[in-house]
């Protein structure tokens, strides 16, 4: 059966499943980044043009790792060392392949 492994320091966060790297964070190379903007779209006769119209882009730089086991952990992310988590990323083993979870959390 495979299993997770979750690799922690102060500052980096490795996830690895059946013996492969599946997630990396770090505060240089965040996992995820969230951003705000106004998307818009054209059609023209079936083709579309999708403008993503992003006006900022926060990198989440502080992942903490929630809890962990052989089948399950839980990311939670946050733009800095001092602000609450805003996303919780949730894997779990399902079989061969690892299920991704993310969850928005309130503030």
């Amino acid at each position: 059966m495979n299993t997770l492994n979750v690799q922690s320091t102060d500052a980096t966060v490795t996830v690895e499943f059946a013996g492969r790297q599946i997630l990396h964070h770090a505060p240089d190379a965040p996992l995820l980044e969230i951003g705000d903007g106004t998307p818009s779209y054209r059609m023209s006769h079936g083709n579309f043009t999708i403008t993503p119209g992003l006006r900022s882009r926060t990198p989440l730089r502080t992942c903490r790792v929630g809890s962990t086991d052989d089948a399950a952990a839980r990311l939670e992310l946050a733009p800095d060392d001092t602000s609450p988590p805003v996303i919780a990323i949730t894997l779990s083993v399902d079989g061969n392949r690892v299920v991704a979870t993310i969850e928005t959390l309130s503030e």
